[in-house]
């Protein structure tokens, strides 16, 4: 890096004492990818601008590098300067930007108070003639003449913040007996309609014209009046010697008043030939200045365009990043779901097997073709409120069935010991086939045949550090069918963390 710094200091010394261009390049070439990339991004990509700071800086490098300190830091030193280029660039971009947008909204408004102007027009002067004498002057000083308002406020003799009052007011009253015309339009456009149209420049040479006869009609009067004043020396009978003095002292005013008459004219007609040049170079100065602002708008319009895209751009990845965490996030949840207790659990549909987890939303009505579907069927009618399955299950009789299915919809299927468990292991299962079977009698008086019994050891779970609970279920081989005896044994289990004396 101190390699790099001496280097630049050496260049930059041989351009300026030596004048050696070859070195102003190599700096130009060192540093010009750093001094491009700080103004892109200052002047929120804007290619073309970010080449025209980028030049600026380098000129600005070598007009400044006389002044330069010997132990200056060239590349924090042009980075500085880019970034205050940069942002003065920008900022004067925003102005002309808005005074495009003033002269487009000025243009819009020219061409919506073209035809309103049409119908306007012929009622104006008679509207104009009815405001007061001080609404009158008003108005013909700021529209008709283009006064300012404070010069406005100077002919009335007012203050310019009167002069804008009573112009409000005269506009607001011209407007209300341009309404009764029937003619419909807000105060605002019809200030501007006045500022715009109400007065159009005169045809070329007109102001010399009418001058000249008025001049020479100013001077036949003062003619009348000599001669009048003649004929009165006359009747008052002064004598000839009297005509001779006044004839000798009118003749050099005569020609003295014709001379300065023809100068007075020849200005007037200076004056006149001014007024339409200038008249002419505002014209054109508006509409180069319209055109220059209609070009920069253009300009401005496919910059917001690309800025506008760039964005579109960023919020589709920011959419694909939050895409992409919801599905981490699903992901993760069917993982704890999945983990909901750390026991293997089973799929459901499958039959119990000692030590299997078997999750409740996975019971299912799996018949009585076994002691270990005859199982989980129960546990599924109880966990599903099913009363039918559920009495099919235990044996219950039909003559004592809707009395206990009155019973549980009374005291509800929560007493169920195991209702709401989140789950179920198979601790053991014991078969127990008998050497024969055994007929027993129900308590209706009817036989029954035993051909096999199954007890199940049942651990239930609550999850959210609730304390378990075991469950005994004795299994019967009735005829083809398996069924639970309604003798189940019941114990709670410790609270996980807690040891178990059991074991």
């Amino acid at each position: 890096m101190k390699m790099a710094m001496t280097t630049d200091g050496s260049l930059l010394k041989q351009y300026v004492e030596q004048g050696c261009e070859q070195a102003f390049r190599d700096v130009v070439t060192r540093h010009i990818d750093v001094v491009h990339s700080v103004a892109a991004r200052i002047v929120n990509g804007d290619a073309q601008l970010a080449k025209d700071v980028t030049q600026t800086v380098f000129v600005d490098l070598a007009r400044k590098a006389r002044r330069l300190p010997n132990n200056v830091v060239l590349g924090g030193w042009l980075y500085r300067h880019t970034c205050f280029v940069a942002a003065q660039a920008v900022r004067t971009e925003r102005r002309r930007k808005a005074r495009e947008q003033k002269a487009v909204e000025m243009s819009s408004q020219n061409e919506s108070t073209g035809s309103a102007w049409d119908e306007v027009a012929p009622f104006l002067n008679e509207a104009i003639q009815q405001l007061p004498v001080s609404d009158r002057d008003a108005v013909i000083l700021r529209y008709f003449n283009q006064y300012d308002l404070r010069t406005v406020g100077t002919s009335l003799g007012t203050t310019e913040e009167a002069a804008r009052k009573r112009i409000t007011r005269a506009l607001d009253r011209l407007r209300d007996l341009l309404t009764r015309r029937g003619l419909t339009l807000s105060t605002a456009a019809l200030a501007s309609m006045l500022s715009q149209q109400a007065v159009s420049s005169a045809p070329a040479g007109l102001a010399a014209i009418v001058a000249g006869p008025a001049i020479a009609a100013g001077a036949t009067v003062c003619g009348l009046a000599m001669n009048l004043l003649g004929i009165m020396t006359t009747k008052l009978k002064l004598g000839a010697i009297g005509a001779v003095l006044a004839v000798g002292v009118a003749t050099p005013v005569l020609i003295q008043y014709q001379a300065l008459s023809r100068e007075r004219e020849q200005k007037l007609a200076a004056v006149s030939a001014m007024a339409t040049l200038q008249e002419i170079t505002g014209s054109l100065s508006n509409r180069l200045e319209l055109e220059s602002q209609r070009l920069s708008l253009e300009q401005d319009q496919k910059q917001e365009l690309m800025r506008l895209r760039d964005r579109v751009g960023s919020l589709r990845n920011v959419t694909n990043d939050l895409s992409q965490q919801i599905s981490t996030l699903r992901q993760t949840n069917t993982t704890a779901t999945q983990n909901l207790s750390s026991e293997p659990s089973v799929q459901a549909g499958r039959t119990f097997e000692v030590n299997q987890y078997f999750p409740a939303e996975g019971w299912i009505d799996a018949g009585f073709q076994s002691h270990a579907a005859a199982v989980q069927t129960f546990l599924w009618a109880g966990h599903s409120a099913n009363a039918q399955r559920l009495m099919d299950a235990m044996q219950i009789p039909e003559p004592q069935r809707k009395q206990v299915e009155a019973r549980w919809k009374e005291v509800g299927f929560n007493s169920f010991p195991f209702s709401g468990a989140k789950g179920v292991k198979v601790f053991a299962v014991e078969e127990s086939p008998p050497n024969a079977p055994i007929s027993e009698t129900i308590s209706d008086g009817a036989k029954r045949v035993v051909s096999g019994k199954a007890n199940y050891i049942c651990d239930f779970n609550w999850g959210d550090g609730q304390p378990g609970r075991r469950i005994h279920f004795e299994v019967e081989q009735v005829g083809n069918d398996w069924k639970l005896r309604g003798n189940s044994q019941v114990e709670d289990l410790p609270t996980p963390g807690q040891s178990d004396s059991r074991k």
